[in-house]
């Protein structure tokens, strides 16, 4: 899966933001459109502690850093 990696926070979140935008105009329906309120989670990586979220695919490109997902960016399901 295809990530948007930013250094900071405030970087994601505004990047969000804009995602969010583009893809909220493509839907109809008042209820939806009112629950809805981003595009995607924004999550710290465990790698470098950057800050991330799942790429829109019809948001833009220019400017961003967009990486594939590795294992080791999120926490193990695994229980021990």
């Amino acid at each position: 899966m295809l990530y948007n990696v930013f250094d900071t926070e405030e970087q994601a979140i505004a990047a969000q933001e804009v995602d969010f935008q583009l893809y909220i105009a493509t839907k109809s329906g008042a209820a939806y459109i009112k629950q809805t309120t981003k595009w995607a989670e924004i999550t710290q990586r465990l790698t470098d502690d950057k800050f991330i979220y799942i790429v829109y695919p019809e948001g833009p490109t220019e400017g961003r850093v967009q990486e594939e997902s590795q294992t080791d960016w999120f926490p193990s399901d695994d229980i021990i």
